[in-house]
């Protein structure tokens, strides 16, 4: 089942699996408030499936940059060796999709100024 309007489904067991966005600045919307809590690390276990340095990408880096003593971490990402990432296009148009799992390292998981966490079997 679900429903669109909460942006909820029905998860296995009984479970509520709620959807959420990312906020549009996440310094000032999300980092900002666990500092005030008196956070100095924020546990992440999200994340995207581009290896693109986006706008997300570069707010985790920025605010790691200007707050110095705040430590973003970031789950490399669950999909393992099913993890796909296309490379740039090169000079002749041509665009490799590799399937080896280097597609894990999403962003913003792939920021300079954060840690990010993952492991291998």
């Amino acid at each position: 089942c679900s429903d669109n309007a909460n942006h909820q489904e029905l998860a296995p067991y009984g479970f509520e699996k709620e959807y959420l966005e990312t906020p549009d600045d996440m310094g000032l919307d999300m980092y900002d408030h666990a500092k005030a809590a008196g956070a100095y690390i924020h546990s992440d276990s999200w994340g995207g499936s581009t290896p693109a340095y986006d706008v997300q990408v570069n707010q985790v880096d920025t605010y790691a940059w200007n707050n110095l003593n705040f430590l973003p971490m970031f789950a490399a990402g669950n999909a393992g060796e099913d993890a796909e990432a296309d490379s740039p296009m090169d000079a002749n148009g041509t665009q490799h999709t590799y399937t080896d799992g280097r597609g894990t390292l999403g962003n913003p998981t792939n920021a300079k100024n954060c840690i990010s966490v993952g492991a291998a079997l």
